[in-house]
């Protein structure tokens, strides 16, 4: 709740430090265009996953893998995966599919700020896999 009812602080925040740092040029580039560029690739998820791709698993959507916003957003492109095991930190269950998300989840789990992190047995992901 504190961080919503702050929320244009927080903005600020994150335009100032930039500015703060690189006058002008580090506005443009680590506040606007950072912002412009998370803002888009987070909303790519939604938008271009449940158009663009492919299927690995049967879900009662239309959500797709997409490999180039897999890249862009650090795993989270490997939409498909994620509606077929919901409740699993990794997306990127093929082991081509990079997970820069599930990479740092298990970094933080091994240093001991992360617990119970839920992963899918790959038998569980076997027998779901489309043919």
């Amino acid at each position: 709740m504190f961080v919503d009812r702050t929320f244009l602080l927080w903005v600020a925040v994150s335009l100032l430090i930039p500015f703060a740092i690189g006058g002008w040029t580090g506005l443009l580039w680590g506040g606007l265009v950072r912002t412009f560029y998370v803002h888009h690739v987070t909303w790519s998820v939604n938008s271009v996953c449940h158009t663009f791709g492919g299927r690995s698993f049967e879900t009662a959507d239309r959500s797709r893998n997409q490999w180039t916003v897999g890249l862009l957003a650090l795993g989270e492109g490997w939409h498909n995966n994620h509606h077929a095991f919901p409740r699993s930190a990794v997306h990127g269950v093929d082991r081509w599919q990079v997970d820069a998300s599930a990479w740092l989840i298990a970094g933080l789990e091994r240093l001991g700020l992360a617990r119970d992190v839920q992963r899918i047995a790959p038998d569980v992901i076997a027998r779901k896999r489309l043919g």
